[in-house]
């Protein structure tokens, strides 16, 4: 099943190329623009539902359809400087939107805002392996006191 819909994808299309997508999506192009693109969101989102354009959340059918826009035209119109320079933007303008979903600077509005990250970070500053002193209770980290603060001019 794919992610987008024909319409999705016509957004992006130049309007005097319309005429290619009366037949369809090519299936097996789009799944593999999907694959990548849901691929690299897999880090920061469970995109285990997105599997129709109704499940998928409307910024990320924007992405795989500049995706797919970008590379049917790579292929169909590899002569075209025009078109290729088109494809290029359309490209980088969807890598652009995913790394900013990754860094979690862009959010999707479909999902509640405290599912949008990446996860609680691994590891914590606290081993007590490099402790100047030996703690003295549960709150004691033994570091003593801080090393330097924010804003002090050297």
């Amino acid at each position: 099943m794919s992610n987008i819909s024909v319409q999705d994808a016509k957004a992006f299309v130049e309007p005097s190329k319309l005429d290619q997508y009366a037949s369809g999506l090519d299936e097996e192009l789009e799944a593999s623009v999907a694959t990548q693109v849901l691929g690299r969101l897999a880090q920061t989102f469970d995109v285990s539902s997105w599997t129709t354009p109704a499940a998928t959340p409307a910024l990320i059918r924007s992405i795989v359809s500049m995706h797919y826009v970008g590379w049917y035209y790579r292929r169909v119109y590899a002569g075209d400087n025009n078109s290729v320079m088109y494809s290029n933007l359309l490209i980088g303008r969807a890598d652009a939107i995913i790394e900013s979903l990754i860094e979690g600077s862009t959010t999707l509005s479909e999902i509640p805002i405290d599912e949008q990250t990446a996860g609680d970070p691994v590891f914590y500053p606290n081993d007590l392996s490099s402790a100047q002193t030996e703690p003295m209770n549960d709150q004691d980290t033994g570091w003593g006191g801080p090393a330097f603060t924010m804003g002090t001019v050297w």
